[in-house]
């Protein structure tokens, strides 16, 4: 049986710096595409920029590789027109954020994006997350509420009762630049349950949860 709480606590942000601290400087989108473009910033940084900063992308185990292959087999393969899924690519969300999500569906046509979609143009993300639970329930969610992205899923292979047995954390409504920020409603679900795929009010299937695990 599915379980709804609130959003699970973001996170904790840093002390403020002490007066007369120096400011952190943040990197916005604009900033960060031009380090791309120039080749500043190259595949083998492997990082992406979320809240300003850069975060370095952890190497992804064997089980992450497989929970993310077959939940983009079970999306593709609901998608009508009108829609694509992808894999890791980027998300602009200005000013200060462009994450890349293991997971993202997208209004419209691959061929419609010459450059990555803002994130007014996505329906949902997914993260697979086991090692980087803290960030993808932290910084990450933070940076897809504020974009306003409807739907935010969390394939947690770390959760469950046992622990490991791996879980769904499915957030909504999102708050968009609205404090306080976060996502206002979560359903966790366990692999048992099933979950129906709604994007933009249409209900493309039923996905069994254990479809989504390695």
């Amino acid at each position: 049986m599915a379980t709804i709480t609130p959003t699970l606590p973001a996170f904790t942000p840093g002390p403020t710096p002490a007066a007369g601290s120096p400011a952190p400087f943040r990197l916005n989108v604009a900033q960060y595409d031009a380090m791309i473009e120039a080749g500043i910033l190259t595949e083998d940084h492997k990082v992406e920029l979320v809240g300003g900063v850069l975060f370095r992308k952890m190497p992804k185990k064997g089980p992450h590789s497989i929970a993310s292959r077959e939940t983009f087999k079970v999306m593709d393969r609901l998608m009508p027109s009108g829609y694509f899924v992808t894999r890791e690519d980027p998300v602009r969300i200005p000013d200060y954020d462009e994450p890349e999500p293991d997971i993202s569906i997208v209004r419209g046509q691959s061929r419609d994006y010459s450059i990555q979609p803002d994130a007014s143009r996505v329906a949902l993300v997914v993260e697979v997350s086991d090692a980087t639970l803290a960030y993808d329930r932290g910084e990450k969610l933070l940076a897809y509420a504020v974009g306003g992205i409807p739907a935010y899923w969390i394939v947690n292979l770390a959760g469950g009762t046992p622990l490991g047995s791996g879980q769904l954390e499915v957030y909504t409504e999102p708050s968009g630049r609205v404090d306080p920020v976060g996502y206002r409603r979560c359903v966790v679900l366990k692999p048992t349950d099933q979950i129906e795929l709604d994007i933009d009010g249409q209900i493309l299937g039923r996905i069994a949860i254990s479809a989504l695990l390695p």
